[in-house]
């Protein structure tokens, strides 16, 4: 084989250099045209990423869920449809005793004429003199004011709000005074705001603690000795939320279930991360140069299939696939979305920027052959 020439060499590495720039300029183009953004920011309401959830679906299946992790700082004590107020009192006073890290009531007890003064009277009491441990829970409504129950501000309780979202905890809630209060899980955890927005709540599957009222004769101080107790309804259907994927191996988790999920990530710090959007530009750069020199070497034309094209084809193939993997990879063991939308579309794209390259040769070629023809 005759070696290439130093000119010939250099004209290569710029035909490849450009056709690797022309490759991400498209993957650009498709990705913001076509809105081909599946990593994008996860949505801070209702409108999960479709590839996280296929993540969840797949990591919190029924085999995963024998192995979640058992946790061991926040316990939830379901309220199971209790309404009477003096029972409530009573087990907020025995968990009191047992000396938790806080006490986190997610549920608004309004003022009710029909609520007997003496059931009102016992909470009272009792929330009272657990003061200095609760967190109770609050709602702002549409028009920016707060509901709180009838307790919270002639005692001076802690609170935050319980309006969360799903995957993005905001650190506070927007009220109609022009400032905010903290949202329920940062106020339980005594967290503040982190300095960066792409941290999202972990949702891998965990084994919660789970107390009611048949525990408390019975419960001792290890099982809430300085840990996070959260009382809540996990049989209220109007605080279910619809997921599309399981927790704990179901899709329709009650709002407690959230909100311990959201307590657990803040005080662990092992939140999902996002990772610069530079790490996927990078990863698309270094395989569409790959690429884009493998087309230029062995060819990728599609007619007639020759085995060098053929071998072109199945590597992109087989690399849109190692990526998803890599992807899904990534997030279950380090709980990091990279994203690697950018390289699959510029793998997919290299073949094509090199075609566009060459026909853009081919026509300058031409267009000066017919210059030097009239000449």
């Amino acid at each position: 084989m005759k070696p290439l020439s130093g000119i010939h060499c250099l004209n290569r590495t710029w035909h490849i250099l450009l056709a690797t720039l022309l490759s991400l300029v498209l993957t650009y183009a498709f990705y913001i045209v076509l809105d081909f953004n599946v990593f994008d920011y996860i949505a801070r309401q209702d409108d999960e990423a479709d590839v996280v959830s296929l993540f969840y679906r797949i990591g919190n299946g029924s085999d995963a869920n024998r192995e979640a992790v058992l946790e061991k700082d926040v316990v939830i004590f379901d309220l199971a449809g209790e309404t009477s107020r003096s029972r409530i009192a009573d087990a907020l006073a025995r968990i009191s005793a047992l000396e938790p890290r806080k006490i986190v009531i997610d549920a608004i007890f309004p003022s009710a004429a029909t609520v007997p003064p003496a059931e009102s009277d016992s909470l009272r009491r009792v929330v009272a003199a657990c003061a200095s441990r609760i967190v109770t829970a609050c709602r702002v409504v549409g028009d920016g004011q707060i509901e709180h129950s009838f307790y919270t501000l002639p005692l001076g309780i802690a609170y935050g709000a319980a309006n969360n979202s799903l995957f993005y905890c905001c650190p506070g809630v927007s009220v109609s005074d022009d400032r905010e209060i903290p949202a329920l899980a940062y106020a339980a955890a005594d967290a503040t705001a982190l300095s960066d927005t792409d941290r999202y709540v972990d949702f891998r599957d965990r084994v919660f603690p789970i107390l009611d009222f048949s525990n408390l004769d019975t419960l001792d101080r290890a099982s809430v000795e300085n840990r996070i107790v959260i009382f809540g309804d996990m049989h209220d259907l109007r605080d279910f939320k619809d997921l599309s994927f399981p927790v704990g191996g179901k899709q329709r988790v009650s709002g407690v279930t959230i909100v311990a999920y959201t307590v657990a990530t803040i005080l662990h710090g092992d939140w999902i991360l996002r990772s610069p959007d530079w790490v996927g530009w990078l990863v698309a750069a270094v395989l569409t140069l790959l690429f884009v020199g493998l087309c230029y070497g062995v060819g990728d034309k599609p007619w007639p299939a020759s085995k060098g094209s053929l071998l072109v084809r199945a590597l992109k193939l087989f690399t849109v696939a190692l990526l998803l993997l890599a992807a899904y990879l990534i997030f279950m063991w380090s709980g990091v979305i990279v994203n690697l939308v950018y390289a699959m579309i510029a793998v997919a794209m290299s073949g094509f920027a090199l075609d566009m390259i060459d026909y853009g040769h081919y026509l300058v070629g031409r267009r000066r052959n017919r210059k030097t023809v009239s000449q």
